[in-house]
């Protein structure tokens, strides 16, 4: 028996079957009801797996036969997904082949967080060029790192701000007063106007 239609109306289809044609189903569709070992897969134009449900590991994949998670997107683009307001309006994430991975909006737009916490492990570091050399760190529990150039131009803890030895602690808009030390003597550096040291009541 291959075909079915019982006294309600339903109709089963038994064994492997093929279809040349469209497919349209006006309402709800269930596949695997039965639970089975058994993939699905949805071809496009170019790519074999354009969708993959691997059954028996339960997981979905997008451009791959053998998705790793859950859900899994596998594609060498410039960007593997989007979320987007409109054609023009979209969050795109792409994961570059040196593990990086960058987020993209367009029109210049904000990312934000409006809920919780925008949270980074201990000791990693958060960028702020491209070129890697700006970033800062939680070197250690409670100890701040602040580096430009490669190298380390400031250290906030709970007791103290500090700059390494011949770097300048500054104020003013030019720098027009400034802390150094050596590394054996130190100096205060006043280039415009006064310099007063005095003691409140």
């Amino acid at each position: 028996r291959r075909y079915l239609i019982d006294g309600s109306g339903n109709h089963s289809i038994y064994g492997n079957t093929s279809f040349s044609s469209p497919l349209s189903v006006n309402y709800g569709a269930t596949i695997n009801e039965g639970g089975n070992d058994s993939d699905t897969r949805i071809e496009g134009s170019g790519d074999a797996n354009l969708v993959r449900v691997d059954a028996g590991n339960d997981r979905v994949g997008i451009g791959t036969g053998s998705p790793g998670n859950k859900f899994t997107v596998d594609d060498t683009g410039a960007y593997q997904a989007s979320i987007q307001y409109d054609a023009s309006t979209r969050f795109r994430i792409s994961v570059e082949d040196s593990g990086r991975t960058r987020f993209y909006t367009d029109n210049s737009a904000d990312v934000g967080v409006e809920s919780g916490d925008f949270y980074i492990q201990p000791t990693k570091l958060l960028y702020l060029d491209g070129g890697g050399d700006t970033y800062f760190q939680e070197e250690s529990a409670n100890v701040m790192g602040f580096y430009a150039g490669g190298g380390r131009r400031a250290q906030l803890t709970t007791t103290y701000f500090a700059v390494p030895d011949s770097l300048l602690l500054a104020a003013g808009a030019d720098n027009d007063i400034a802390m150094r030390h050596n590394g054996t003597d130190s100096h205060i550096i006043n280039s415009t106007g006064e310099l007063h040291i005095s003691q409140s009541a």
